[in-house]
């Protein structure tokens, strides 16, 4: 289980993450999560040694949630932060 500081623990089923790794959690609703996605493919395409699946990943997650915020625009919000409930440790 991970840690985001905006929605706390972060439990996954595919992977044991530490429970003192930070992680970032990006979600279809932020109105800037294809965009994104495109910049974190630009930058693994860049990388040395990517692995073509992992760019596979990206490339379907991007059109998931463009499809996604297409279906439920009245859903797609500009991304928000409430420090007072932020942990900033």
């Amino acid at each position: 289980m991970g840690y985001d500081r905006k929605y706390g623990d972060v439990r996954v089923e595919r992977a044991i993450i530490p429970p003192d790794e930070p992680v970032f959690v990006l979600r279809a609703h932020d109105a800037l999560a294809p965009d994104v996605l495109t910049a974190y493919l630009r930058l693994a395409l860049r990388h040395p040694g990517m692995d073509g699946d992992h760019i596979t990943a990206i490339t379907h997650t991007r059109s998931v949630f463009e499809k996604w915020q297409a279906e439920h625009a009245d859903q797609v919000k500009t991304p928000d932060t409430d420090l007072t409930q932020f942990d900033l440790s």
